[in-house]
């Protein structure tokens, strides 16, 4: 239409009418111009009127997870957990900040992820699974919310590698 990112028509006059030749997006990942998604290689899925992350394609040393998703099927919702296993055995990040609307892990998510060194899960109240932490030998910080509770193993190393010093501080926001 020659409004929208990388589209064009022609005008009245025969002149040719272009959009943007790049997508403009906001702190919020959303084109501010044709409304698409950079999910910087973080897959999303949607389930019972909500999003969640299932996965990571991409090559960041940053991720960061989206608020808010729309597939083009089922609309505009927020993203609310990380399923199962989502991020595990990466190797490549080493940082992850997570949306105060994602509110549960889902067990294994960062399990084995050996370059990671911080995750911001200041919305994450509960981890309904354990292990969300195993054999993540480099991690040093993990923001929580204040309401963050959790009765299950989260951050365990097995088996415990020679010469190991636990480096990992946990910081309460709020």
């Amino acid at each position: 239409d020659g409004v929208k990112c990388f589209t064009w028509t022609t005008n009245a006059d025969g002149s040719i009418k272009t959009g943007p030749a790049a997508h403009n997006y906001g702190e919020d990942g959303k084109c501010t111009v044709c409304g698409e998604y950079n999910t910087k290689g973080v897959t999303y899925a949607y389930a019972d009127g909500t999003y969640y992350v299932t996965g990571y394609t991409g090559s960041d040393t940053t991720v960061k997870v989206l608020g808010k998703y729309n597939d083009g099927t089922n609309g505009e919702h927020a993203v609310t957990y990380v399923a199962k296993e989502a991020f595990s055995g990466n190797s490549t990040f080493t940082k992850v900040i997570l949306p105060e609307s994602v509110t549960d892990l889902k067990g294994g998510v960062f399990s084995g992820c050996s370059a990671l060194t911080y995750v911001d899960m200041r919305g994450v109240t509960t981890m309904s699974a354990n292990n969300n932490f195993i054999n993540c030998f480099s991690m040093e910080s993990v923001i929580i919310g204040a309401v963050y509770k959790s009765e299950l193993q989260q951050f365990v190393a097995h088996p415990i590698p020679e010469n190991f010093t636990p480096k990992l501080a946990l910081y309460v926001y709020g």
